[in-house]
């Protein structure tokens, strides 16, 4: 009797190291993350997690462009902004970014300051260009219908840094997450404007393939990106 307790302990032992093990992501995720949000937002979140399961490894790249998540060998990636209809892919949400006009002081004090979204014909304007074509801009009214406005571009730049720059060295208006600005606002670097037009949200998704198995590691990945957003830390 006691022999078979001893080996159900040892088999109920095997299977728990070995279910641990498969629990734990491991190999190689190849991810591909928008440039400004990935380096400052997701990056963080996946190198905690190799911190915690080093036999995870990342191959990570930066771009804006649509991606063939198959025939790049892909496994992951984040976009921001609406998707395009696929039926090769699975989207998750996870946040929202909240979007604003912003300037700096030098600007405005020698452009001054538009009071609608039409008066942006009459100003410089620092745009997104994303899959060569410039990104528009979101404005929300009083009673919560957001519309699109792609203003007369000034400058297109393909990056949220290089925009971010741009704007703080007087170059533009431009429309920003405010993820990326708030502490250039709280410094007075940069001053919104079109305040009762403000705050149009955008979606930010993990994407990967559809029709294959999810893998243990992407599944553990997504899963913790999902618990970062829930708790606030994307914003």
């Amino acid at each position: 009797m006691q022999s078979c307790q001893n080996a159900l302990e040892i088999l109920n032992s095997a299977e728990s190291e070995l279910t641990s093990h498969i629990a734990r992501p491991s190999g190689r995720l190849r991810v591909d993350l928008p440039a400004a949000f990935g380096r400052t937002r997701i990056l963080p979140v996946l190198l905690g997690i190799t911190e915690q399961f080093p036999e995870l490894h990342l191959t990570i790249s930066f771009s804006e462009r649509f991606v063939d998540l198959i025939e790049e060998g892909i496994d992951l990636v984040i976009r921001i902004g609406a998707l395009q209809d696929s039926s090769t892919l699975v989207a998750r949400q996870l946040t929202t970014q909240k979007l604003v006009v912003c300037a700096s002081p030098g600007y405005l004090a020698q452009h001054g300051t538009p009071n609608s979204p039409e008066e942006l014909n009459n100003h410089r304007t620092i745009v997104g260009f994303r899959r060569n074509q410039p990104v528009y801009w979101l404005f929300k009214n009083k009673e919560g219908k957001t519309t699109r406005i792609t203003p007369p571009a000034t400058h297109e730049l393909a990056d949220g840094d290089a925009m971010l720059s741009a704007t703080l060295n007087g170059a533009g208006l431009s429309q920003l997450p405010r993820w990326l600005v708030n502490a250039h606002l709280e410094g007075k670097q940069l001053t919104t404007v079109l305040d009762d037009y403000a705050d149009a949200e955008m979606p930010i998704n993990a994407l990967w393939p559809k029709g294959r198995q999810v893998q243990p590691k992407l599944r553990f990945v997504v899963d913790e990106l999902v618990k970062v957003a829930a708790s606030g830390g994307f914003d």
